[in-house]
């Protein structure tokens, strides 16, 4: 979010420059998780769920799970992915 100028930025400025720009959100907050329970996808989110942990741990999960964080992104249907603990789709 720094490079896009939005690292204080307000989960809903997020969420609209994700959508406008065919971005995919990847965060810790259970915000986000709200948002596309109550509007849906675009843009969509991969939820990570680890505690704790550092951006290197996330980074690694992100690497280690790039080939279910693919076809999630090519879903038209599916709208969030959660990552860590219990990783699912819903």
């Amino acid at each position: 979010m720094h490079l896009c100028g939005l690292a204080s930025s307000d989960d809903a400025i997020i969420w609209n420059y994700a959508k406008t720009n065919g971005f995919t959100i990847v965060s810790r907050d259970s915000d986000f998780e709200e948002r596309c329970v109550l509007y849906g996808s675009p843009p969509k989110l991969i939820w990570v769920r680890l505690r704790n942990c550092s951006s290197a741990e996330v980074a690694r999960l992100l690497r280690s799970t790039f080939p279910l964080i693919s076809k999630f992104i090519n879903d038209k249907k599916e709208t969030y992915l959660v990552l860590g603990q219990q990783q699912k789709r819903s």
